[in-house]
Parts: C-alpha cells; sequence; structure tokens
C-alpha cells in the first residue's frame, strides 16, 4: 500500500498555529489536496483534526475518510463514507487495505503524522511551503524526533508564493 502524506506547512516548519488554526492555506492548494484524495480513493486523518474540520474539509466527496482514534466511533459519525480505525500505522494501514485500498493520502495532524513518520509508513510526500514564519504553532510531526531521507520528484509554484515539493520517501 502506497502512503502520500500531503503537508501545507509554513516556511518554518509548522502545519498550523498553536491554536490549530491553518487558515493560511489556500483555496488551490486545497484542490490539489481534494484531487490527490479522490486519485487515491481515501485519506487518513486524526480525530483531532477530523473534529475541528468535520463538514469543512472531511469527508471529502467521493472519497472514504479513515479516522485514526483509540476512542472509536465519534459523535455524529453514521456517515458510511467515514471509517475510524486504531492500531500503530502497520495495523492501520492493514485496514484500510482490507477495505480494498491500495493508495491513501495522508492529512494530519501532527500526531498521526508522527506516528506514520515514525514507522516509516510514508512513500511519498507533497508538501505545500507557504511564505509565512509562524514562530510557534503545531511542527509536523508533532514531538516526534522523525528522520527521513527524501528523493525530490518535482517542484512546483502555485499562487501566493507557495511552493509544492514531491519528493520519495528513500528507506534509512
Amino acid at each position: 500500500m502506497k502512503i502520500l502524506f500531503y503537508p501545507a506547512i509554513s516556511l518554518d516548519g509548522f502545519i498550523s498555529k498553536l491554536d490549530g488554526d491553518s487558515s493560511w492555506v489556500t483555496e488551490e492548494d486545497e484542490q490539489i489536496f481534494a484531487e490527490e484524495v479522490k486519485k487515491a480513493g481515501c485519506v487518513i486523518v486524526g480525530s483531532i483534526t477530523f473534529q475541528q474540520f468535520k463538514d469543512i474539509i472531511y469527508p471529502i466527496k467521493d472519497a472514504t475518510t479513515f479516522v485514526c482514534s483509540s476512542r472509536g466511533n465519534l459523535e455524529g459519525s453514521n456517515d458510511p463514507a467515514i471509517k475510524f480505525v486504531s492500531g500503530n500505522a502497520g495495523e492501520i494501514k492493514r485496514q484500510i487495505q482490507a477495505a480494498g485500498f491500495t493508495n491513501a493520502v495522508l492529512s494530519g495532524g501532527a500526531e498521526t503524522n508522527g506516528r506514520f513518520a515514525e514507522a516509516q509508513a510514508i512513500d511519498e510526500m507533497l508538501v505545500s511551503i507557504y511564505p509565512h514564519l509562524l514562530g510557534a504553532g503545531l511542527p509536523m510531526f508533532g514531538d516526534r524526533k522523525v528522520q527521513l531521507r527524501l528523493e525530490l520528484l518535482a517542484t512546483r509554484q502555485l499562487s501566493a508564493g507557495v511552493i509544492q515539493n514531491r519528493y520519495r520517501v528513500l528507506s534509512s
């Protein structure tokens, strides 16, 4: 199974402000993200991020949203396009594969990103780098000290000075 990690980050490496605000992400980037999710057929998101963006971003139309949650189904989650998964990154990947998917987009938050990166469960990264310095915020991988070797596959410039880099994650 192939996992594409798709973060939008500030130039100093934060996925959001300390309060979770990431309203600086452009509509263009959101559309590219939705296209990647639709290509994969599903997206992986942590329960806090899911709750924060429920009915705003998630669930994504024409895709399944896998929510990583140790608490099981969350309130108001009868939508068949939303599935709750738990366990380590390998177990979550197996649950998604068992549901018939061979690709998935990983979309946060910081703790979920960190679990997958630490387990070497990310195959590619499509990183949108915003020309903002937040000074403080949620780091891309939370508190985890992740080390990944990357190979640059492509770079493109989006509107508003956003640079988007696609990387392949090399084995350590």
